[in-house]
């Protein structure tokens, strides 16, 4: 299946993949660390909240690795996981957790120029 992208269409697609790894392999080396390290234990007892925002992490995390294949669904998915994490606790969205909407947002973007064609397109 080939594709031809436009200038702008290839940036998206590019920039949101590139974008989803480094997000991905970052939290990949910060889970790793944390199963391999003695410092696992938690400072304080855990509470719904902190529940919620690891489900939410995850979550987030998943739809990027889902929007590699379907853009809209892993896109939407992560939005609304991290939205619900930002709602738990607002202070996420002055972190680098926010870098992980503005993948979701590239790979929507890029679903949404892509989604149809101009019918001056139908008619080569």
């Amino acid at each position: 299946m080939t594709h031809n992208y436009s200038r702008s269409e290839r940036i998206t697609f590019w920039s949101s993949r590139i974008l989803a790894c480094a997000i991905l392999a970052l939290w990949g080396l910060f889970i790793a660390a944390h199963l391999i390290g003695d410092a696992g234990a938690s400072s304080r007892e855990l509470v719904l909240g902190d529940y919620v925002g690891i489900v939410s992490m995850v979550v987030s995390l998943a739809g990027l690795v889902i929007a590699f294949k379907w853009e809209v669904f892993g896109g939407v998915m992560s939005l609304v996981a991290v939205a619900v994490g930002a709602m738990v606790n607002p202070q996420t969205i002055l972190s680098p957790v926010m870098l992980i909407p503005a993948a979701a947002m590239l790979f929507l973007a890029h679903a949404w120029s892509t989604k149809t064609e101009s019918p001056s397109d139908n008619k080569r």
